[in-house]
């Protein structure tokens, strides 16, 4: 979830830099293991926001 919210942030902006609140040695890990998908692609990131319009409705 936190390597999908992060490539999500970074999909967004590439001049964004997140920073997260992590509590424990694993959240951390996750959150490092998530510069290797770097950011969302275009199509990831349309496919999202043709998800949320939907909730909009």
């Amino acid at each position: 979830m936190v390597q999908g919210a992060l490539g999500w942030i970074w999909g967004r902006s590439e001049n964004t830099i997140p920073i997260p609140g992590l509590k424990t040695v694993k959240q951390m890990e996750e959150a490092a293991e998530a510069v290797s998908y770097g950011p969302l692609s275009p199509v990831q990131m349309r496919a999202i926001d043709d998800i949320l319009k939907s909730f909009k409705a």
